[in-house]
């Protein structure tokens, strides 16, 4: 009698220990299935979505220069891209061939923690056959050395010009001031969507009151 009451007892201390264990595994199955999912390659190196540049849509082109990233070709090549932002083995074309494509941003690595260095983009061309990470350096609009927006570029040139100097950098200097509004008055004689997309970004230089910010305003980049 005295075995069988033992037995019992060990029975239910046991369940106990199970009955108390089991919601603690539950949690911590389900608190993995609700963390939320991003793409690391490296700790302080994030690939991300920037909505707000892929919406501009293909207004880019890859710089015809030497110092260029590789320039992958083919739909295979994009999707590994769109994952791993290091240079890797892979087809690849010369940016002299791809002067008349047009390039929209879909991915941006930015880096965080003790880790510097400049954001750099996923372009693709609208058919994915090329693809490219790069910095906003080799990067530049579409329609930069067009004979229509000189009277935007060179205005903005002469204010980036005197950006080195940190008293004149603001759009508030005079000097500063005067080319700015050169620029907008040549943007607003432009057609269509182009005309739509210079005008907006001089207005996002404008609020951001300096054209040394980084990152955010195509029209800006490869200056």
């Amino acid at each position: 009698m005295n075995l069988n009451k033992k037995m019992l007892f060990s029975s239910a201390v046991i369940a106990g220990l199970l009955l108390s264990v089991a919601p603690a595994t539950v949690q911590a199955a389900s608190t993995a299935s609700n963390a939320p999912k991003t793409t690391n390659v490296n700790p302080k190196a994030v690939i991300e979505n920037d909505p707000k540049l892929t919406k501009q849509g293909y207004v880019l082109r890859i710089k015809n220069s030497k110092d260029a990233d590789p320039i992958y070709v083919g739909k295979n090549n994009y999707k590994y891209a769109l994952t791993h932002y290091e240079t890797f083995k892979g087809k690849t074309i010369s940016p002299a061939k791809v002067q008349n494509v047009k390039f929209r941003v879909e991915k941006v690595v930015r880096f965080h923690g003790k880790i510097s260095g400049a954001p750099l983009y996923l372009v693709v061309s609208k058919d994915k056959k090329y693809s490219c990470w790069t910095t906003q350096a080799m990067l530049q609009y579409y329609y930069f050395n067009s004979k229509g927006m000189r009277g935007v570029v060179n205005p903005l040139k002469r204010i980036a010009n005197r950006s080195a100097d940190k008293n004149i950098i603001s759009l508030k200097n005079k000097q500063n001031k005067c080319d700015f509004n050169a620029a907008m008055k040549a943007a607003n004689k432009l057609k269509g969507s182009q005309k739509k997309f210079v005008v907006n970004s001089l207005k996002q230089l404008k609020k951001d009151n300096n054209i040394g910010v980084e990152g955010d305003n195509l029209l800006l980049f490869g200056f």
